[in-house]
């Protein structure tokens, strides 16, 4: 009866920590961390000398290390999907893949922001945006995102 209640006592808790936790942090060797929402079921797979999260993947001499968190990106920019390839880093956007950037305000009116791109990489800089809410458009892509 006691090893019963001690396992009700262990699920209870984990259950507990479970509902607090909101991302998974990815720290790459550069000191960078990229956020994936647990709302997303990220899966992680370490296999063929790789990291794979979602639809990224990293080499082991990038990833250093992996953690969950109580809180979203603490830049104040909630993370986005990694499906989307889109990800955010220190108040950066960075997005993956070609075509225009438009950063749209909830009511539609597109936003000055400074776009740098490299490759098939863009990173826009989000920190001149006011609080609010934003769509991001990547080519015919969409996504959607609170700053803080």
């Amino acid at each position: 009866m006691k090893m019963k209640r001690l396992w009700m006592i262990l699920w209870a808790a984990l259950a507990v920590n479970a509902m607090c936790a909101r991302s998974l942090v990815v720290q790459l060797s550069d000191s960078t961390k990229v956020y994936f929402l647990l709302d997303s079921v990220p899966v992680m797979d370490f296999t063929g000398g790789h990291v794979a999260i979602a639809d990224k993947a990293y080499t082991y001499e990038e990833f250093d290390r992996f953690y969950i968190s109580e809180t979203d990106d603490p830049n104040g920019v909630e993370s986005l999907l990694a499906r989307a390839g889109v990800r955010m880093e220190a108040g950066m956007m960075v997005v993956s893949g070609k075509g225009e950037i438009g950063v749209y305000a909830a009511d539609g009116r597109k936003q000055p922001v400074k776009v740098s791109r490299r490759g098939d990489t863009a990173t826009v800089s989000l920190d001149k945006l006011p609080r609010g809410t934003y769509l991001v458009r990547v080519g015919s892509r969409t996504v959607k995102f609170n700053k803080k």
